[in-house]
């Protein structure tokens, strides 16, 4: 069945978006997207805020072949708590669902990672003493980190979108499965959605209704669609409609800009 699906910013060489400085949450947070790798080889960022060693609050991104990490800073510093796979855990070339969480506690026990809706962490990825979370005013860089070394991810990127809560099992399976990030926690948990289908222009708009929009850091570019449902309808079988199809834009049909819901 075919479709006009705007397609998502290819993030390559430098590409990505970045948002308004915020503050990370102190009582929990959950990170997630849809990536499609054209390398896994290498240290690469998915998403950041992270200005060297002075301003920090998360990482997250893949070290050597495929091994994802996540990690939450202390204040001020590179003291962290995070966890890591022990082996691969995403592959070049096909779209798949990247989330972490983080449970508001001190130790690395209070992180994890999912792929396609599946814990694949199992190891600490730990330095110095946390105490306390990081009260740093950054931006979040989506495909890069602010400054340092340039780690910016090497393939395609969408649908990011954040939250001040380490979301349930059920939520994240939801998401695994295809449903709206507009349809998990809306309201006050939001803290961003980028859906990431803008092109040849400045702003990407954040679509939480919060309206910390992104500015692009580079030419953005279309490509094929993640497996997300728009946020009412067509989550029952969305995803397995287009295994294995690459979904492409046709045309310019904003079905998406959907105002995001209100908590009641």
């Amino acid at each position: 069945m075919a479709r006009d699906i705007p397609g998502p910013t290819v993030l390559a060489g430098g590409n990505s978006l970045i948002t308004p400085a915020l503050v990370g949450p102190s009582g929990g947070f959950t990170a997630s997207i849809w990536v499609n790798p054209d390398s896994i080889n290498g240290t690469r960022l998915i998403a950041a805020m992270y200005n060297s060693s002075t301003v920090n609050y998360f990482q997250l991104g893949n070290i050597a072949t495929g091994v994802l990490f996540a990690r939450i800073f202390s204040d001020g510093t590179d003291v962290q708590i995070g966890r890591k796979t022990a082996a691969s855990a995403i592959a070049n070339s096909v779209w798949q669902h990247v989330l972490f969480t983080w449970d508001g506690t001190t130790t690395s026990a209070g992180i994890k990672i999912y792929v396609d809706g599946t814990q694949v962490d199992n190891a600490d990825d730990q330095a110095g003493i946390f105490t306390t979370v990081s009260a740093d005013s950054v931006a979040c860089r989506i495909g890069n980190q602010n400054s340092g070394s340039d780690i910016s991810w090497d393939g395609k990127l969408a649908e990011f979108a954040a939250w001040s809560i380490a979301l349930s099992a059920a939520e994240i399976g939801s998401l695994a499965r295809g449903v709206s990030p507009q349809r998990i926690q809306p309201g006050s948990r939001a803290i961003g959605y980028f859906q990431c289908y803008e092109t040849g222009t400045a702003t990407e708009p954040d679509r939480s209704g919060l309206g910390n929009n992104a500015t692009t850091a580079d030419t953005l570019n279309v490509a094929d669609h993640p497996p997300v449902a728009p946020m009412f309808g067509f989550d029952a079988g969305w995803r397995g409609m287009f295994t294995g199809q690459a979904v492409t834009k046709v045309s310019y049909q904003p079905w998406y800009q959907i105002a995001p819901m209100v908590a009641q």
